[in-house]
């Protein structure tokens, strides 16, 4: 049985200084990566103002939806009408993280869907950078296993207000 070099030390008692800065370490280059990730849609989204290009993630296809139920809620059609999406196609658990955190820092309901993306793609990237170390993976392995999913088409719904940064 394969067992991830990680968890073959599992019950040995790890020094005081070495529990924090690994997952500081991770947790820093995350978000390193989300911050980037971030900048290069704004540069590729067309804007020419990087607050636009910010917004801009918020404001295409599902993520009208999302911002529609997170500024009034579910919405049941008195009659549903072919070609129409109501509401009710999609998931509480997004608006309501977004309502959440537009609560705590009171910030534009936009703004709230954005954070609450991006919050999802540092928290992917974490996972993702501590499952690499928990295989044994070498920072050049890593690195490349990081620009391929970053080069993969679906990266881009890390992002924006879309609920795949949190499915992740």
């Amino acid at each position: 049985i394969f067992q991830p070099p990680l968890l073959q030390n599992a019950g040995a008692p790890v020094p005081e200084n070495a529990r924090t800065s690994p997952q500081r370490s991770v947790m820093l280059w995350a978000l390193l990566l989300t911050v980037l990730h971030v900048i290069t849609l704004g540069f590729l989204s067309g804007e020419q103002e990087p607050y636009r290009a910010y917004l801009s993630a918020a404001q295409h296809w599902d993520s009208n939806f999302y911002l529609q139920i997170l500024v009034h809620g579910y919405e049941l059609p008195s009659q549903l009408v072919e070609g129409a999406l109501p509401s009710i196609g999609f998931l509480p658990g997004f608006p309501l993280f977004a309502a959440l955190l537009q609560s705590i820092f009171n910030v534009q309901p936009q703004h709230a869907l954005l954070l609450a993306a991006n919050i999802g793609a540092w928290m992917f990237w974490v996972y993702f950078l501590l499952l690499c170390r928990s295989w044994g993976a070498s920072r050049g392995l890593t690195a490349v296993a990081t620009i391929v999913v970053l080069a993969h088409p679906t990266a881009f719904y890390l992002g924006i207000a879309y609920t795949e940064p949190l499915s992740l």
